[in-house]
């Protein structure tokens, strides 16, 4: 704290963790790129479908997460997972904190793996952090969606907006195939999709993660809005009703007055269909 200004959360011990890791493999990296001019870190453990599908190399769905193309998509990436992953560390305890962010970054392969597979385009290479990010970043707009962060450092934003332009931004560059400046759009869409999927599915069971506000649960805001709509038609229901009764009340009190042949050829069918709706077979109307 500094002049009144938060500087950012306190690291915790499973951010720190995760850090730690990642920061070790890109080391290792950088040496091996330097010391040999290749580097055996990528080729292996990075995801690369066609290795998948051809050698079985399946734990690259998991390790690809790990690795990073350069200084500043590592800083980026934990930069952003100190910011927000601190917080929620506090908020669920670091177990549940790392078994999140690991599922989302999985999750997020799973689909960097499928996609190419349909598409057969299986020899890209995909590395990084970012779909557990991804996750990480949804769960925060879930929990504090109301939270502000600065866009480029300065315009305010609220993190519900930005999730929700980030996660469009994500679907077009998927299904536009854009992997422009080696950004994988599948990657990230995968991470919000797997954290969602993932936590809504722990809330429901209430399993050590607090319930947040129901807005972000889709299935719920569903079912509520049947249930509304529900409602609304029976309430449609009741007034048609209403209105049916006082107006056959009316017309009836107009053939007691008038006869018969005061009423118009539109308000004779009308009474001769809200009779048959009512069930009234006794009228005689002719």
């Amino acid at each position: 704290m500094y002049g009144g200004y938060s500087m950012g959360p306190s690291i915790t011990p499973g951010v720190k963790i995760l850090i730690i890791i990642n920061v070790v493999v890109f080391l290792l990296q950088f040496f091996f790129q330097i010391t040999m001019r290749m580097d055996p870190i990528t080729a292996i453990f990075a995801l690369r479908p066609l290795y998948v599908l051809e050698y079985g190399w399946v734990w690259q769905i998991f390790t690809y997460q790990f690795l990073h193309g350069g200084f500043f998509h590592i800083l980026f990436n934990m930069f952003a997972l100190w910011m927000f992953g601190s917080e929620l560390e506090l908020y669920w305890g670091k177990k549940n904190f790392i078994k999140y962010y690991l599922i989302s970054g999985t999750g997020a392969g799973f689909f960097i793996f499928l996609l190419p597979v349909l598409t057969s385009q299986t020899n890209s290479v995909t590395l990084g952090a970012s779909g557990a990010v991804f996750g990480v970043l949804l769960a925060y707009a879930i929990y504090w969606p109301d939270r502000s962060v600065l866009v480029f450092g300065i315009f305010p934003l609220k993190i519900k907006y930005l999730v929700l332009i980030i996660g469009l931004v994500s679907l077009l560059g998927t299904l536009q195939m854009d992997q422009g400046a080696g950004i994988s759009h599948i990657g990230h869409l995968g991470g919000l999709i797997a954290g969602y999927l993932y936590l809504i599915y722990k809330i429901k069971k209430n399993d050590h993660y607090r319930t947040p506000s129901p807005g972000w649960n889709l299935w719920k805001r569903w079912k509520m809005y049947q249930q509304r709509k529900r409602w609304h038609k029976s309430q449609k229901t009741v007034m048609n009703e209403m209105y049916t009764e006082e107006k056959v009340d009316y017309l009836l009190d107009k053939i007691n007055q008038y006869g018969m042949n005061s009423l118009s050829k539109e308000e004779k069918t009308f009474l001769k269909n809200a009779s048959h709706k009512m069930g009234d077979n006794d009228r005689n109307l002719h």
